[in-house]
C-alpha cells in the first residue's frame, strides 16, 4: 500500500508494482483538472466501472478483459497538470482474473485437432481423424480465437481522453464489448 498525500494522489516511494511491474499507466488530455476528473466520470459510469473522487483524484475499479481472462482491476487514479491540459495517471493496486473455462476447453480441442493434423505423416493411423482434426481446429478458430479482445486500464484512459472531444459523445458504442 502506498501513503497518500491528502489530496488522493500516491506519494512517490520508488515502489514498483510485482503485478504489473511496468508501473503507472498514463494518458494526456487536453482538458483542465476538473474537466479531465468528469471525463473520467463519464467514462467510468459507460464501462461499468466504480469510481469513488477523492480531491484531484480518486479510486478505480474496472471491469477488464484480455484474452479468454477476465476480471477486476482496482487501484488509484490522479491528475498531473501540464501546460497544454492534464494527464491522468493510474496505479494498479490489485487485480483479480479469471478464466472463461468453456473458451479454454474449446481451443484445447482445436489444438488436439492441430496436433493431428500436424503428426498424421509421421503416424499414419491418424489420418482416418484428418477430417475430424481439421473441423475441430476450424471450429476453435471461428469459435474463439477469432473474436478474442482485449479491454484493460489504458482503453478506459483512451475513452476518458476521448470523451473530452465533445460533451454529446459518449455512446456505448465507443466502449470496448465486454461481453464474454
Amino acid at each position: 500500500m502506498t501513503a497518500d498525500d491528502g489530496m488522493g494522489q500516491p506519494e512517490r516511494a520508488g515502489l514498483v508494482d510485482p503485478i504489473h511491474p511496468a508501473g503507472d499507466h498514463r494518458q494526456s488530455v487536453a482538458l483542465g483538472t476538473e474537466d479531465a476528473l468528469l471525463a473520467v466520470e463519464r467514462a467510468a459510469e459507460l464501462w461499468g466501472a466504480e469510481w469513488d473522487r477523492l480531491g484531484t483524484g480518486g479510486r478505480l475499479e474496472l471491469p477488464v478483459h484480455a484474452g479468454v481472462r477476465f476480471g477486476r482491476v482496482s487501484g488509484r487514479l490522479w491528475t498531473e497538470p501540464e501546460r497544454q491540459g492534464t494527464t491522468l495517471v493510474f496505479r494498479t493496486e490489485s487485480s483479480d482474473y479469471s478464466l472463461k473455462r468453456g473458451a479454454v476447453a474449446m481451443l484445447g480441442v482445436g489444438g488436439l485437432g492441430a496436433v493431428a493434423l500436424i503428426l498424421w505423416p509421421l503416424f499414419p493411423q491418424l489420418l482416418a481423424l484428418a477430417p475430424m482434426a481439421l473441423v475441430f481446429a476450424i471450429i476453435a478458430w471461428l469459435v474463439i480465437a477469432s473474436r478474442l479482445q482485449s479491454a484493460g486500464v489504458e482503453d478506459f484512459l483512451q475513452l476518458a481522453a476521448s470523451s473530452d472531444e465533445s460533451p454529446t459523445r459518449g455512446s456505448r458504442d465507443s466502449v470496448p464489448n465486454r461481453s464474454g
